[in-house]
């Protein structure tokens, strides 16, 4: 009874020492035209651990039954599809956390990752703005149908909604805007 317990009490801190990484202002880009929205370094370290300790747990089983020739191969089976299952769940995690990018300009923006194809609209390109709460993000459609997400667990969305406020007047009205954080001081 207390493994219930005890796994949300440890989740629940992760997850608020992942969170607390989380600015609302962004970095500048390269060029300095614009800002870069992406997830922070917290969410990365943890990707990766995660990864590492369920890599660790496959070589581990490896290992084991190469030295128990009594353990049976339905359990190897089993512990080695499900760890291997979540590390490379991590390993995507990791991928798309250390690749997913919103490039936010005076224009509009682009967002990038390493799974999906490149998403590039002007502000006035872009109809509605939706909020998902069970999903954790917002989603941009364009008049043209287009859609992208992008998740509220990025750091730097208070740049973003900076410039919906200021170069996006049509879109700032919508509630759904109100869902990404303000940038300090305004």
């Amino acid at each position: 009874m207390i493994d219930p317990f005890l796994s949300l009490f440890i989740s629940e801190r992760v997850e608020r020492w992942v969170l607390a990484d989380r600015k609302a202002d962004a970095e500048r880009t390269s060029d300095g035209t614009g800002w870069v929205v992406r997830y922070g370094r917290r969410t990365r370290l943890l990707w990766a651990a995660l990864t590492a300790f369920f890599g660790l747990a496959v070589a581990f089983g490896i290992v084991a039954r190469m030295f128990d020739k009594n353990m049976g191969t339905a359990l190897t089976i089993a512990y080695l599809a499900l760890f291997g299952t979540c590390c490379i769940c991590s390993f995507i995690a990791l991928i798309n956390a250390h690749t997913r990018q919103v490039l936010v300009y005076h224009w509009g923006l682009i967002a990038r990752s390493f799974w999906r194809e490149r998403f590039r609209a002007s502000w006035s390109e872009i109809a509605e703005i939706s909020h998902s709460p069970s999903v954790e993000c917002v989603r941009m459609t364009t008049i043209s149908g287009r859609r992208v997400r992008i998740s509220l667990r990025l750091s730097g969305l208070g740049r973003l909604r900076d410039h919906i406020e200021r170069y996006a007047p049509h879109l700032a009205a919508q509630s759904s805007v109100r869902a990404l954080p303000m940038l300090p001081g305004r």
